[in-house]
């Protein structure tokens, strides 16, 4: 079996979910041991990963009103969006 290898994001990037509700916007940090490649080659995240190391269920984004939820690539202050979600999608890999 290949062994994988840990990836590192260069020093001036960093990765983040990003929640936007209707009051509230919500900021997490992906920890670099958290990021996979995807089948494409991508940097990816399992979202639910971060998500309940930072204690948020279901529950929590549908009481705070979430209307988007973000993977997003920071760079020097500039947001690069990799990927958008539905939060109901979210919630359904939260129930698992």
């Amino acid at each position: 079996m290949k062994e994988e290898s840990k990836i590192t994001l260069h020093p001036s990037k960093t990765l983040m979910i990003v929640m936007t509700g209707t009051e509230k916007e919500i900021t997490l940090t992906v920890d670099e041991n958290d990021l996979v490649r995807n089948a494409e080659g991508e940097l990816d995240c399992p979202m639910e990963v971060t998500l309940k190391k930072n204690k948020i269920s279901g529950e929590t984004i549908d009481q705070w009103g979430i209307e988007s939820i973000r993977l997003v690539e920071m760079t020097n202050m500039e947001e690069n969006v990799l990927y958008e979600f539905e939060p109901e999608v979210i919630i359904d890999l939260l129930q698992v």
